[in-house]
């Protein structure tokens, strides 16, 4: 499609900035990583049509999709010159949510992060089982099944790396950590939480030094690949989904 490559982040407050760089710089290829929660349909419908209205080819990532978001949908459809996807699973399904073939399954990406040797300062609580949670404080995401069932693991310590996503409107997050003191839970006795910004690579060396890595997703509608899942195997300890 051509060598020049424009990307949009989630970031709402830069939206005006991404939309003067595409109008006054005029690239080739304008590439969105399209997330239901973070472009509203007007907004998603102003970014595209202004691209097509110029000429600039639209390539549209979905992490997910999910059929119920008929507005954004039918929006990708009518100005995404390509969507790119992570599996053949979410072809099929994009192609059906779609109605259209100009899906493409490109896997989704890797990296090798684990350092050579965990720094003793990684190793959480030597001693002790641990079990740790990945990702964003999302209502899908399982938080509060681990957290319910902590009382059948009553020798292990649990680790959360989960922060507060800016796009929890239900309060998701604030339940989870309800739910533990509701329960008697002791941060830095019974689990600890990282609920601060962790760099990727400090947090795969602390994940590497726990015993197991649950995710346990909740069906919520979409059918897509999960980011987190490719960041805790580079841990290379068991991981439960």
């Amino acid at each position: 499609l051509g060598k020049t490559y424009f990307y949009v982040g989630a970031v709402v407050g830069e939206y005006y900035q991404w939309l003067d760089h595409i109008y006054n710089n005029q690239p080739k290829i304008f590439h969105l990583q399209h997330e239901y929660q973070f472009h509203s349909a007007p907004r998603l419908k102003h970014l595209l049509a202004g691209c097509k209205a110029r000429g600039v080819k639209t390539v549209v990532t979905q992490h997910t999709m999910n059929k119920d978001a008929v507005n954004q949908n039918e929006i990708i459809k009518e100005y995404a010159d390509l969507v790119l996807v992570h599996s053949e699973k979410n072809k099929e399904y994009a192609n059906e949510v779609l109605g259209y073939g100009s899906v493409l399954a490109a896997p989704m990406g890797m990296s090798n992060l684990l350092p050579a040797g965990i720094p003793e300062t990684h190793a959480l609580f030597p001693g002790r089982h641990k079990i740790a949670f990945f990702g964003f404080a999302y209502y899908h995401k399982g938080v509060d099944i681990i957290i319910n069932a902590m009382k059948d693991f009553p020798d292990s310590m649990f680790v959360f790396f989960s922060s507060k996503p800016k796009q929890d409107q239900v309060k998701y997050y604030e339940q989870c950590r309800a739910i533990l003191d509701s329960k008697g839970y002791v941060e830095h006795k019974d689990y600890i939480w990282f609920d601060h910004y962790v760099d990727e690579k400090e947090a795969i060396a602390y994940m590497a030094t726990c015993d197991l890595i649950c995710l346990p997703y909740k069906d919520y509608g979409g059918v897509g690949t999960s980011a987190a899942i490719s960041t805790v195997l580079q841990a290379r300890v068991p991981v439960i989904t």
